[in-house]
């Protein structure tokens, strides 16, 4: 984006500093609202696919602490098997949500070294989302096109239909998880 801007270089324990004046190519025509609304509609995209991110992770997470949990209410019990099985059925339970959720937005079977593969699952959420960067970033100033803001607003309402369903997950499924699991005397999980 055309403007001034503060170079700042560190190196061997010393700083320095410089204005810069950043122009458009001379050679090009440049629209300088088309590029702002360009570099405006990219950062809030960039946001969305950050927390469409943090949902992921946190799915991930919660399904590694379950397998955890599993394991250590097999090693804890002498013959390999507890005598009360209520927390393994919950942690089951609610792995099968998380994985279910999880699948809705991104899917982890697409070979992602096989490019015809990703010609099937350009349908997931995730695939949308970034798809719409691509429509967004290689545009040499130019806002976006109205049928690219049109999904940008379809995915920002599905990634908050994602957010709810996440939400409601931690609160009342990996609450009544750790609740079992708090009687089982077994660890429960950390969001």
């Amino acid at each position: 984006m055309p403007g001034t801007y503060t170079a700042i270089v560190m190196a061997n324990g010393q700083t320095e500093q410089r204005a810069v004046e950043v122009r458009s190519d001379p050679h090009l025509a440049f629209d300088v609202a088309a590029a702002r609304e360009q570099l405006t509609t990219a950062l809030a995209l960039r946001d969305d696919v950050s927390a469409a991110n943090a949902l992921l992770n946190g799915l991930h997470s919660l399904r590694r602490q379950l397998a955890n949990v599993d394991s250590t209410a097999m090693a804890s019990s002498p013959n390999g098997m507890p005598a009360d099985t209520t927390v393994l059925h919950a942690a089951h339970e609610l792995d099968t949500k998380a994985q279910a959720l999880m699948d809705t937005m991104y899917n982890p079977k697409v070979q992602r070294e096989a490019p015809e593969d990703d010609i099937h699952y350009l349908q997931t959420f995730y695939d949308r989302l970034v798809g719409i960067g691509f429509g967004v970033q290689f545009l040499y100033d130019q806002a976006p096109s109205d049928p690219i803001k049109d999904e940008l607003a379809t995915v920002k309402s599905d990634l908050a239909a994602y957010k709810a369903k996440y939400d409601a997950l931690v609160k009342t499924d990996v609450a009544a998880f750790n609740a079992v699991a708090q009687r089982a005397g077994v660890p429960g999980v950390r969001m």
